[in-house]
């Protein structure tokens, strides 16, 4: 059984560990409606036989080999409008975490929206954000984490793992420790005290750091395949291109990115 270690505040003060579980996602969402955890809990499990992505794809992950988990944060007054601002801001902590941790180049890190992590030019990490309202705020966030750490083989030639990246194999629960503490030392949930400045900043670094930006790339919406240039994503989540016909904004899986440049 895994030997949680990490020094922390409230990330990880409640640690659950399962070898099995249908999802931690949904097991953190049943424990926090119900009152049973803190903020701060967090859900792990060696396999998930139901792990979920974005807009209810699903997360296959090889039992025992990578990082799957669900971290409850309980937040102060997050209007509903602020919502993508918090997304920005855990995968920009998610990708500070990697440049901070692994000691190669930081462009070789980048975020692919809305908030997966990308190393060289592939997924190697994941977040699912699943929301609890109340009174016209959200109160509270369950945080699903995948990170694909020592996997050798996908199914999908988008993705990959830090093991292939680095040709060696990773010590998961070190890193688990290792992210924990600085989730726990950098993340802050007090979003209702942030200025103009602080917001700004947030929305500034996550479109710099964002996989693809100002390149022109193929993409795939309802028509046929296109050409754009990757501009940035706005306040509401939405993918902005500079295409043919100017500028357009996606939501979120109404457009796909087709994984190459322009020759």
């Amino acid at each position: 059984m895994y030997n949680y270690s990490a020094n922390t505040q409230y990330i990880g003060k409640q640690f659950l560990y399962l070898t099995t579980c249908h999802s931690t996602n949904d097991l953190a969402k049943t424990l926090n409606s119900s009152g049973l955890c803190k903020s701060g809990m967090v859900i792990f499990a060696e396999n998930q036989t139901k792990g979920r992505g974005q807009q209810g794809t699903s997360w296959v992950s090889e039992p025992g080999q990578n990082l799957t988990f669900s971290i409850v944060l309980r937040l102060s007054q997050l209007p509903l409008a602020s919502q993508f601002l918090f997304n920005k801001a855990l995968s920009i902590h998610l990708l500070g975490f990697f440049r901070t941790y692994f000691s190669n180049p930081p462009d070789t890190f980048h975020i692919k929206w809305p908030n997966d992590v990308y190393l060289n030019g592939k997924k190697i990490a994941g977040l699912l954000l699943e929301n609890s309202l109340s009174r016209g705020y959200i109160s509270s966030s369950v945080v699903g984490i995948g990170l694909n750490v020592n996997q050798q083989t996908f199914e999908f030639p988008t993705a990959s793992s830090l093991s292939i990246a680095f040709h060696r194999t990773i010590d998961r629960y070190e890193l688990l420790n290792s992210l924990l503490q600085y989730l726990d030392e950098n993340l802050s949930l007090n979003f209702e005290s942030l200025n103009t400045a602080e917001i700004q900043t947030i929305h500034k670094v996550y479109d710099a750091t964002l996989w693809g930006l100002h390149q022109q790339r193929w993409y795939q919406a309802a028509a046929d395949p296109f050409i754009a240039t990757l501009k940035g994503v706005d306040e509401q989540g939405l993918l902005i291109l500079e295409t043919n016909e100017g500028i357009e904004r996606f939501e979120i899986k109404s457009v796909q990115f087709l994984n190459h440049p322009v020759d």
